[in-house]
């Protein structure tokens, strides 16, 4: 289904991919630097230093230890003994991925037309009477002319060579 093109009215028109092409190859390459940023040098989520230096059977105890513990388990309390402390790794780079994400996001979600509760992004709107009028916007000012629009190109490719008077 192509929309009219305003940099081009002479040409047949333009798709929704065709004009959302280069936001989702900008999606594809963040996911694609995220991936090889986690597969080639991901940054710890944190440091646990200690007042002196660990013997090496020491030092492999507690790193046994510590992935058994917390690697996948969000929201353990750890204890550190010692001295030791921890030291959380902020990392710009996730930071930075996450921002431009959701502005990726935004930005095909306008193109599209579609709204934030049509996502379920409606946090804050909690009145059931907004989302409810959203919603039949999105089904009139877009869902509805897409469905038009497929309606007559197939009166005008397909019905009409059967019979002049076929509309779908």
């Amino acid at each position: 289904v192509r929309r009219p093109n305003p940099d081009d009215p002479y040409f047949y028109g333009e798709s929704l991919i065709w004009r959302m092409a280069l936001e989702v190859d900008v999606a594809q390459m963040m996911g694609e630097a995220q991936r090889s940023f986690f597969q080639n040098g991901g940054v710890p989520a944190g440091v646990v230093t200690f007042p002196t230096v660990l013997d090496a059977d020491v030092r492999e105890l507690f790193d046994t230890e510590w992935k058994t513990r917390f690697t996948g388990k969000s929201g353990e309390i750890a204890r550190l003994e010692g001295g030791a402390t921890y030291t959380p790794v902020v990392n710009q780079r996730e930071v930075d991925y996450m921002e431009s994400a959701g502005i990726n996001r935004k930005v095909m979600q306008a193109i599209a037309g579609v709204p934030d509760s049509e996502l379920m992004l409606a946090e804050n709107i909690t009145a059931r009477a907004t989302l409810e009028t959203i919603d039949s916007n999105f089904a009139m000012k877009t869902v509805d002319p897409i469905v038009r629009m497929i309606c007559e190109q197939l009166t005008l490719d397909l019905a009409r060579w059967f019979d002049p008077r076929f509309y779908v």
